[in-house]
């Protein structure tokens, strides 16, 4: 998909239990290992969802099977598939809601969090004086502010894939262009539209403008279908 839009892939884990052992059988070993080791159902769940979906989702531009895709992960954490195709991609996930982000030439990073109040304080004690800055008022407009930004800072760090105390000096505050205090390179910042109580931002490497289509990612109406193609 060189040239062509970011897509943003929304979707929602909350779906039948019968689904859920379904979508596992998409899992490679290590993420079936990591899912029985959640004790909390809903955790489990999403873990699968999430997954399962993002393999289900790459494989629309690559092909193959699930299974088949090679994930991979740098130094810093961020994902990558293991290959010669050149696809970047990059998932998130707060409570109910994975988001994402796939393109088939820049480096991408995507980051979802519910509205809470928690990431508020976190934002006046480790974020720059001009971020802190507008945080102004208490309740439900601060918390959207801090949620916003947290986002938008988030989701450069993945782009960028370095660890989040090592971007934090990344300028979020205002404009969609974010330059890495590292001298990694420049980062444009698209806010996105997010499901009511989220909030959620898009990083994508260079100043440069990109057109970005969200799409919406669902299970077939008869989910078995999955296991009826014998996933590889």
């Amino acid at each position: 998909m060189s040239g062509s839009p970011v897509h943003v892939w929304y979707v929602h884990t909350m779906v039948e239990p019968e689904v859920v052992e379904v979508l596992s059988g998409c899992l490679d070993a290590a993420e079936r290992e990591r899912a029985a080791g959640f004790r909390d159902d809903r955790r489990r769940t999403g873990h699968i969802v999430a997954h399962a979906a993002a393999r289900l989702i790459l494989c629309r531009y690559l092909g193959g099977g699930p299974r088949r895709l090679r994930l991979r992960r740098e130094n810093g954490g961020k994902p990558y598939l293991d290959g010669t195709s050149g696809l970047r991609f990059n998932m998130t996930h707060s409570g109910e809601w994975v988001l994402l982000a796939v393109s088939g030439r820049r480096e991408v990073g995507v980051d979802v969090e519910k509205v809470e109040e928690r990431l508020a304080p976190l934002v006046l004690r480790y974020f720059t004086a001009a971020e802190r800055r507008l945080l102004t008022g208490t309740g439900p407009p601060r918390a959207a502010a801090a949620a916003r930004l947290w986002t938008r800072k988030e989701a450069c760090v993945k782009a960028a894939g370095v660890g989040m105390f090592a971007g934090l000096g990344f300028e979020v505050a205002d404009g969609p262009v974010a330059r890495d205090p590292g001298g990694g390179g420049v980062w444009r910042i698209h806010d996105l539209a997010a499901p009511p109580g989220y909030a959620a931002a898009l990083a994508v490497s260079g100043a440069g403008g990109v057109r970005v289509r969200s799409r919406r990612w669902r299970l077939p109406h008869n989910a078995r279908v999955l296991t009826d193609r014998r996933i590889p």
